[in-house]
């Protein structure tokens, strides 16, 4: 399912983007420590019905400070002995067990530029947009410039309704 808005999740707010054919649009945001912070979150979730030409479905950006951005030595001959090379790595760099992490990696020459993200992360961010009816679809992150090549997939969110209101 395509989203046709995004959630950009971050630890002073919460920003509701549309995904247009010409870019993003910006239809509003909310400071984490309003005093009306869910009611300001239904005024968003209002303004993409509005806005919605159909279902609203969310893509959630998780932000930046609660994804690793690593690059890794993965020599290998092909690409099961690389992605062999990014979970043995990934398992040293972070408190999580691998099941606990979802992950995206990219060959560059020699190396891997990674992304890794806990999974309870994800689920929170999840419950949030379930809890407030913007219906996540997908998992997104923001990287900058030389962190990774493109954006890191980490995958459609489990239970998404495909023509939720």
């Amino acid at each position: 399912m395509k989203p046709n808005f995004a959630l950009d999740l971050s630890h002073t707010g919460i920003r509701l983007l549309e995904l247009a054919q010409g870019g993003e649009v910006e239809l509003g945001a909310v400071s984490l420590d309003d005093l009306d912070f869910d009611a300001r979150i239904a005024e968003l979730r209002d303004r993409a019905r509005k806005a919605a030409k159909g279902p609203i479905r969310t893509e959630l950006v998780i932000p930046p400070s609660e994804i690793l951005y690593t690059e890794i030595d993965a020599p290998g001959a092909d690409r099961t002995e690389r992605a062999q090379a990014v979970r043995s790595r990934l398992a040293e760099l972070t408190p999580y067990a691998l099941d606990e992490l979802v992950y995206d990696w990219r060959a560059a020459k020699d190396r891997a530029l990674v992304a890794a993200v806990a999974r309870v992360t994800l689920d929170e961010a999840r419950d949030f947009a379930l809890s407030h009816g913007f219906n996540p679809v997908r998992y997104a992150a923001r990287p900058q410039d030389g962190q990774f090549r493109g954006r890191p997939a980490f995958g459609a969110v489990a239970g998404a309704v495909a023509g939720a209101v």
